[in-house]
């Protein structure tokens, strides 16, 4: 998604300085590209993601916060866009990239892997219902520990 941002910033400054060029018609590609990196990722991410991490308890709830989010967030990004994009042009996307990237830690630092794990392993990881997880994956309260499982694929 950021290499699509950071094409369309480049195509764009392209077009306003050569606004004739046949190699402008080459921005067409990006926005697809953008489209169908985040329909794999960030599109469907929220959904799945919610889905696992919650305990059965609160997954209805909590997968209904985190499709609003979504939503609210796709939302809020159609109705500034255009006005940003008034203000400073090609600009927007730098700042969209600069999100990608921060995007990027977020997910790489931030979010657990849930793959090979149990919904039980997942309320115990975050402490929820049994207990609180400290740090190192063992229960604060009560002892409860999270392996992560490995499957053999055949």
């Amino acid at each position: 998604m950021m290499c699509a941002m950071i094409g369309i910033t480049v195509l764009q400054w392209h077009a306003e300085h050569d606004p004739g060029s046949s190699g402008n018609y080459a921005i067409i590609a990006f926005p697809y590209l953008f489209y169908m990196f985040f329909n794999i990722s960030w599109g469907v991410g929220s959904w799945t993601y919610a889905s696992e991490i919650f305990p059965i308890t609160y997954r209805a709830k909590g997968n209904a916060l985190s499709t609003m989010s979504l939503w609210l967030t796709c939302y809020v990004v159609a109705q500034v866009s255009p006005p940003i994009n008034e203000a400073i042009g090609w600009g927007l996307y730098i700042i969209y990239s600069g999100i990608c990237v921060i995007a990027l830690v977020f997910v790489t630092f931030a979010m657990i892997e849930t793959r090979g794990r149990t919904l039980e392993e997942m309320s115990r990881l975050f402490g929820i219902e049994k207990g609180t997880v400290d740090g190192d994956g063992q229960g604060a309260k009560d002892g409860l520990s999270v392996e992560k499982r490995e499957f053999a694929t055949s």
